[in-house]
């Protein structure tokens, strides 16, 4: 799946190149390059509609000379990976899409895919909150029954589930989305943003989500271990034990939620050998789902 989304992103950024520099593209002609149909051409020309594309009665689509040589190396690869995760934005209109190229907002997102949320129904908090975290404007929301007044710094996707990254007092904290209600900009203030917290958020593999983590012993039956030895499921996941039967690593969390719906994705394959609490949670978690369905 990984070398498919690949092979998408590099013919997107390819075929998006070839328009900035003012060439004209046939789709039958891209098909035959890429070795694809030109239905899947035709579907890649429309993921760039934001831009102002010429198309001709031959099937040719080239650039207006106006918007010529306007993106940017590194905008072309951008779109061309938030081509591959369209769906974990709420709103993905052609404003919205146009937007994250620029690099300025681009710099309120980060994502960690695979899987994805619906905030469709939250659209309009949603770009608020981009607009606050670009513009450094404090808001006001209710969160767990209570009220608070919160400097944002970055929305992020963590395993599909969309969270405000905020300075709560002083402290840097994350806040599921979906939960924050009754949101207010207060849009005549500014903050000033810390430097240490917008250092912490620079470094992708740290933990953004909380000052404090511990660690999590895991157990992977040999099914599924190749996996999670190709690549890091977990955030800072170290090998501790290696074997024919079995694979034991090690993760560090910030709260319980960030590893249990990585866990039930795994489901049966997975335990949580430490901390004992943790297991006994999730345990807890199916067999209330069970009596639920």
């Amino acid at each position: 799946m990984k070398n498919d989304r690949d092979k998408i992103l590099a013919r997107l950024s390819s075929i998006l190149g070839k328009l900035n520099v003012g060439e004209n593209v046939s789709v039958s002609e891209l098909a035959e390059e890429y070795g694809v149909s030109t239905k899947t051409i035709e579907r890649d020309i429309k993921a760039f509609s934001f831009l102002p594309i010429h198309s001709d009665k031959k099937g040719c689509y080239s650039l207006e000379p106006y918007a010529l040589g306007k993106l940017s190396y590194d905008d072309i690869k951008n779109f061309a990976a938030l081509s591959g995760v369209k769906h974990l934005f709420p709103s993905l209109s052609d404003d919205f899409i146009a937007d994250i190229l620029n690099t300025k907002i681009r710099s309120a997102y980060f994502i960690k895919p695979p899987t994805h949320e619906d905030l469709s129904n939250k659209s309009d908090e949603f770009t608020s909150i981009t607009a606050a975290i670009l513009e450094n404007i404090p808001i006001r929301c209710i969160y767990k029954d209570k009220p608070r007044l919160l400097h944002p710094y970055k929305l992020v996707n963590q395993h599909g589930i969309w969270y405000l990254v905020a300075d709560d007092g002083e402290v840097l904290k994350n806040f599921s989305f979906s939960k924050i209600t009754n949101i207010q900009i207060l849009d005549k203030e500014r903050f000033e943003p810390k430097a240490d917290f917008l250092e912490t958020l620079k470094n992708p593999n740290s933990n953004w989500f909380s000052q404090t983590m511990f660690d999590v012993t895991l157990e992977i039956s040999p099914e599924v271990s190749e996996y999670f030895l190709k690549r890091k499921i977990f955030p800072n996941q170290t090998v501790l034990k290696h074997t024919p039967s079995n694979l034991i690593i090690k993760t560090k969390i910030s709260y319980d939620e960030e590893i249990l719906r990585i866990v039930q994705y795994w489901l049966p394959h997975i335990t949580i050998i430490e901390p004992e609490y943790l297991q006994k949670k999730f345990l807890q978690n199916l067999q209330e789902y069970i009596k639920k369905t």
